[in-house]
């Protein structure tokens, strides 16, 4: 399987320490690496920044260099490690991919397996790689683009859930994807696959990260006006409330907030 790491705030931040502990983790999932942010979208472009490589991020150069340097400032960031099932460890496989709807780059990460995805597709999205997680992207966009659904219109939302679960039937199904502005995030209907979120708001309090096994004190760091989500595979942290996201649901945040789903 793979594992996956979301943000979403209210204001850019910088993930160095959650990506720090969470790139441990590719002692197990070392079949590749990514991580997709969006540097300019305070000014309204939400063209992503993805940096991926088809090596272990526990020995990638690139890895160490954004655990290590405050390279990366977004609101929304997904950040992805694999353990290959469907296609050889090359970068046209590598986690998170990217496409262009309405204006907007989509990036897209999943994690599980999906054994029966069709291999025809309608719509003008085509995969480039060998995965069923890029297949699953493609079909997923280009039901959007048949139906005319939007990431910014909340009333097509129980739409684009009823479809992500009727994709989740051909196995198992971890989803994190943005346009730059949201996060989406949908938990494999099966339940076998894990997805927590913890909530970050004033005041932060001190946090353990337990790879790294380092405290910081969270209050010093962050801004008071601060708030959003951090949803992973497996918590990150002690001291802090990771709650497992219900199983078959689709979860939109935006702004800080969680505006669909809870």
């Amino acid at each position: 399987m793979c594992e996956l790491l979301g943000f979403h705030f209210n204001k850019p931040i910088r993930p160095n320490l959650s990506f720090s502990n969470f790139r441990q983790h590719a002692n197990l999932h070392r079949h590749g690496w990514g991580m997709a942010w969006y540097p300019d979208a305070e000014q309204r472009d939400y063209t992503a920044q993805i940096i991926k490589t088809s090596a272990s991020a526990l020995n990638d150069a690139l890895a160490a260099f954004l655990a290590q340097e405050q390279v990366v400032h977004s609101a929304n960031i997904i950040s992805h490690i694999r353990y290959k099932t469907h296609g050889p460890a090359t970068h046209a496989n590598t986690h998170p991919f990217s496409r262009n709807y309405r204006k907007r780059e989509l990036v897209f990460a999943h994690n599980g397996v999906l054994e029966n995805q069709d291999l025809t597709f309608s719509g003008g999205y085509t995969p480039i790689g060998g995965t069923d997680s890029e297949r699953a992207f493609c079909k997923l966009l280009n039901a959007m683009k048949v139906n005319d659904w939007r990431t910014n219109k909340s009333e097509h939302y129980p739409a684009l859930e009823e479809f992500l679960m009727e994709m989740n039937r051909d196995g198992k199904m971890n989803l994190l994807f943005s346009d730059g502005t949201r996060l989406f995030a949908w938990h494999t209907a099966d339940g076998l696959n894990s997805l927590y979120y913890t909530r970050r708001v004033a005041p932060f309090g001190s946090v353990h990260y337990k790879d790294d096994g380092i405290t910081v004190n969270m209050d010093e760091q962050k801004d008071p006006e601060l708030k959003g989500y951090i949803i992973a595979t497996q918590p990150l942290t002690e001291a802090e409330t990771w709650l497992p996201l219900s199983k078959g649901k689709l979860y939109v945040f935006e702004s800080g907030d969680c505006v669909f789903g809870m």
